[in-house]
């Protein structure tokens, strides 16, 4: 919300759901962040990237809206969230 996006789970029923790619193939998100706690070269991210390439009736997948972000500081809360924030912000243009 403070992005100015939306979750296109936020009606799941439980915080962290388990996903099928048919699910996410009928819900038609715009914009897809994969979020690795291990980091991962730009170049990795990259090729991390194109493996959504197969589900191309997403439309994130067909605009290249896939968005890879790595870093402990995708997965561990802390001082670095603002750091989470703006990278988030970066990925969502």
């Amino acid at each position: 919300t403070r992005l100015g996006a939306e979750n296109v789970f936020a009606d799941a029923p439980v915080r962290y759901p388990k996903v099928s790619l048919e699910e996410l193939v009928a819900r038609k998100p715009d914009v897809i962040l994969e979020l690795r706690a291990e980091e991962i070269p730009p170049e990795a991210a990259r090729l991390l990237a194109h493996d959504w390439d197969q589900l191309g009736d997403i439309p994130a997948v067909r605009t290249g809206r896939v968005r890879i972000l790595s870093g402990d500081w995708t997965a561990i809360p802390g001082p670095r969230l603002p750091k989470l924030y703006a990278e988030l912000r970066k990925a969502l243009e």
